[in-house]
């Protein structure tokens, strides 16, 4: 069964208002869905946000979410944090315009529009198509800003 991930916790598409906010992560995850979440760490803190770090949260917060959370990390202070600590409860990736990255589970990140290998990550489906029977023959997951479109099939 294909795995369904709220691009920063989208919904029915962009909404910069809402992006990586904690309460639309908790609803994601509330509907069913996992949640990619961009993290930043400036000074010991942890922030989400896109662009920028804009809302802080607390490392036992993302902690008690693990289970469903897919962090970006957008900066080398947080890559750096998550990969010393030892948070193997953790799903942490870090990738700029790689083809292909793994994160911190073993799974395969591709970049949006790159082909899909087996346990993957296949982005935005809805900008780069690709045939259903594609994504069960390589037991994808796809991280898309229209969850609900793909909840059903």
């Amino acid at each position: 069964m294909m795995k369904i991930i709220s691009h920063r916790a989208n919904k029915n598409g962009p909404n910069k208002d809402l992006e990586n906010t904690t309460a639309a992560i908790l609803e994601r995850i509330d509907e069913g869905f996992d949640v990619e979440v961009d993290i930043w760490r400036i000074e010991k803190k942890f922030f989400l946000g896109h662009d920028k770090p804009e809302y802080e949260v607390k490392l036992n917060w993302i902690n008690k979410y693990s289970k469903h959370l897919w962090l970006h990390c957008k900066n080398r202070d947080a890559l750096e944090f998550l990969y010393s600590n030892d948070n193997k409860n953790l799903n942490y990736f870090f990738h700029n315009n790689d083809d292909y990255t793994i994160t911190s589970k073993g799974i395969v990140w591709c970049y949006p529009g790159s082909s899909t290998v087996k346990n993957s990550v296949y982005l935005f489906p809805e900008k780069f198509p690709i045939n259903m029977s594609e994504i069960i023959k390589h037991n994808l997951y796809i991280c898309t800003d229209y969850p609900l479109r793909y909840q059903n099939k």
